[in-house]
């Protein structure tokens, strides 16, 4: 990761997430995190939860990871090759995920970037997410809820906040209140500094079974003045099968050379 410089007042930065992934996207994600500018004035660690993936560990140090291996399957591919998820998957995700709020606030740091291994960062988007100076903002990345239809949508804002009819804020590049997100989060200590903050589905309440959505509902309840932001601007770009994988390695060198004339 480029630093913009160092300070003994050095305020932290935690970039983590739970990880069940293809290796090739894998490795790309990583290629990603290591051209992020890190803000002067901070300083940024990285932690993954590798979930029955020791594959994966080759390309990380020790402290930059743990693993839980078990007999439960993450996710399956559905018949119109999305991934599918049940119940007991997002249990498990809610789970490793609010295991990372807790070592945010036990560590210390002034921020928890939740990003998922297969998106890939603009250099500048977490130097942008900081700027912001918001408690919980995202970044905008597109996908197709359906691989047989052209139609993509933004990630981390889904069917119950409109985006199908409406999507002029993409076009329109800036930063914008949303209802909820996810995908690729910053969060700052205020919100994961209160114990009562998790990802676990919440009880006789519909669409928690989301664990993302869940965790935004609690936020929400915990800290009534918030406003949960989405950056529109430096979008990143989600692998979210191995078709993407494959564009992707072919217009990456042409990515990087404009992302450098931008920088």
């Amino acid at each position: 990761m480029d630093k913009g410089g160092k300070s003994r007042m050095d305020k932290k930065i935690l970039i983590a997430t739970p990880v069940h992934q293809d290796e090739d996207i894998f490795r790309e994600f990583l290629f990603s995190l290591n051209h992020l500018i890190i803000p002067y004035g901070y300083s940024a660690d990285v932690f993954f939860i590798l979930h029955n993936c020791p594959n994966l560990k080759v390309y990380l140090q020790e402290g930059q990871y743990t693993e839980i291996n078990n007999d439960v399957v993450l996710r399956q591919e559905g018949a119109n090759g999305r991934k599918q998820w049940t119940q007991e998957n997002y249990s498990i995700v809610a789970e490793m995920r609010t295991s990372l709020l807790k070592k945010a606030r036990e560590e210390k740091y002034d921020y928890l970037f939740m990003v998922d291994s297969d998106v890939l960062l603009h250099p500048k988007i977490l130097k942008m997410l900081i700027t912001d100076n918001k408690d919980i903002v995202s970044s905008l990345s597109w996908t197709k809820p359906n691989l047989s239809s052209n139609l993509e949508i933004p990630c981390g804002m889904d069917e119950g906040w409109g985006v199908y009819k409406d999507v002029s804020f993409a076009l329109n590049p800036a930063l914008y209140a949303i209802g909820w997100t996810g995908r690729c989060t910053l969060i700052s200590s205020r919100i994961f500094n209160n114990p009562n903050i998790s990802y676990y589905q919440i009880p006789g309440v519909d669409n928690t079974g989301s664990e993302d959505y869940a965790f935004c509902l609690r936020c929400y309840c915990n800290f009534p003045d918030l406003e949960i932001c989405m950056e529109t601007r430096f979008p990143s770009r989600h692998l979210y099968n191995k078709k993407e994988y494959y564009r992707w390695m072919i217009e990456k060198a042409k990515y990087f050379k404009e992302k450098k004339r931008e920088i």
